[in-house]
Formats: structure tokens, C-alpha cells, sequence
């Protein structure tokens, strides 16, 4: 049986947990409680991404978008398999970098969006994505909204060439993941 990642907070869907198994996409802020900053670092975000792979590897997800912010970190996550868990993985994830945050913490419960099915539409979609990658811009922390942001990427396992800033990523991006799916439901 696998082990329970939850911490305790039994609170952490606010929809019923199909909404965040298969096929679901969710958008998932984890926030640092009391929004402190000093945290980021290259060396967190080296870490944040092994944790990131490990966990979307063993809970079938994948990421087209993630950013992570001087008190918060965005991800967009998307099941590739009908087993994929997302009430699982999220906590399995933060558990694997509270000793990375250290001695910063996750604020007790992350904000999650579960996207609509109009939502899900690739340019809706691409607009999510959007959103995410403006943060830093929104923030002041860059000059324009088309610069990079050093501490974004995408994840997903098997695919460590992933930017999304190419040119053609969202091709290349839902190619692999109708092939994920595919392959996943064989």
C-alpha cells in the first residue's frame, strides 16, 4: 500500500478526488507561508525539478508550465494515464521539498484550480500557460513579458528537451502528450 503523503490534511481536495485522477488538468499554486522570500535559489530549483520528475514518473502527470516565484510556485499540471492521482502526487511532492525549503515551509494547504472542459482547449490552454510564464513580468521582476524568467521550465519525464519558449513547443508538446495517453492506455 502505498504511503500516505497527505501530512495529515485531509482537506487538500476541494472537489471530490475524481476531479483530480486520469485525465484531469489542474492549475496548483504552492504558496510559502507568509509569503517570505530567500528561498529560491538555483540550487532549489535543480531540486524542485527532480522532485518534480520523480513524482510526475511515478504518478503518470506531466507539466507544460511551471514558474516558480520568490514566494510561490505555479504549475499546470496533466494526467497522462487514467491512474494518474493528482490528490496523491501534490502532496508526495511537497513532502520531497519541505527539506529543500527548509527553514521556509509550505503555507498548510495549496490553492488549486481543476480546468473546465472549455478551459482545456488548446488556446485557452496556451492562455493558462500564458498567465503562468507572465507572473515574473507581472511582478515586476522582468522588463517584458517575452523575456525568460530563469526559474521556469516544463517537465515532462522522458522528454528533457521540453522549452517552452521554443517556437514550436505546443505542437511538439500535445504531440507527446496524446502519445503519453496513448501509450499509457495500452
Amino acid at each position: 500500500m502505498d504511503k500516505d503523503y497527505s501530512g495529515g490534511h485531509q482537506n487538500l481536495p476541494r472537489l471530490h478526488q475524481s476531479a483530480y485522477q486520469g485525465l484531469a488538468t489542474v492549475h496548483w499554486v504552492f504558496t510559502i507561508k507568509d509569503r517570505k522570500t530567500g528561498w529560491l535559489n538555483d540550487q532549489f530549483f535543480l531540486n524542485f525539478q527532480l522532485a518534480t520528475l520523480h513524482t510526475f514518473s511515478r504518478f503518470s502527470l506531466a507539466s507544460p508550465a511551471i514558474c516558480l516565484m520568490p514566494d510561490h510556485i505555479h504549475l499546470l499540471v496533466m494526467g497522462v494515464s487514467e491512474s494518474s492521482d493528482q490528490r496523491k502526487a501534490i502532496p508526495f511532492l511537497r513532502t520531497h521539498l519541505i527539506a529543500h525549503l527548509d527553514p521556509f515551509e509550505f503555507q498548510k494547504v495549496p490553492y488549486d484550480h481543476v480546468l473546465r472542459k472549455d478551459e482545456r482547449k488548446r488556446d485557452a490552454f496556451a492562455t493558462m500557460a500564458g498567465y503562468i510564464l507572465a507572473n515574473p513580468y507581472r511582478a515586476g521582476l522582468l522588463d517584458s513579458d517575452k523575456e525568460n524568467w530563469h526559474f521556469e521550465c516544463s517537465i515532462v519525464p522522458g522528454y528533457p528537451d521540453m522549452e517552452i519558449r521554443e517556437e514550436k513547443f505546443w505542437d511538439r508538446y500535445w504531440k507527446i502528450y496524446y502519445r503519453l495517453i496513448e501509450k499509457n492506455a495500452a
